[in-house]
């Protein structure tokens, strides 16, 4: 079983912007818009696999902390081709809750 994040990176209350990343990479959806995130590593929490994903995604432009993640929800996903893929955990992080490291 592979575990992976999805994370939503909003603005507003109620939500009027949302950080999206294009994929680029020959994959499952890629040339479309979805939230940020990727494969949990080993020896990581589900809450470090977000905070690294969005760091690595948005070209090390944002940092979320783990405090600021609000998980909304954990999808199961079933894929005939690879089973093996079969949860992932959805999380939200509104802007001002972190830091940006433009450097």
């Amino acid at each position: 079983m592979i575990l992976a994040t999805l994370c939503y990176l909003v603005k507003g209350q109620p939500i009027t912007e949302i950080l999206l990343g294009l994929k680029v990479k020959e994959a499952l959806g890629q040339g479309k818009y979805n939230g940020l995130g990727g494969k949990k590593e080993a020896g990581e929490t589900i809450e470090v696999t977000a905070i690294r994903e969005v760091y690595d995604e948005t070209g090390k432009s944002v940092r979320v902390r783990e405090q600021d993640l609000e998980k909304v929800a954990v999808l199961y996903s079933h894929f005939p081709a690879r089973s093996e893929w079969d949860a992932a955990t959805c999380y939200s992080w509104r802007e001002g809750e972190s830091r940006h490291d433009l450097r």
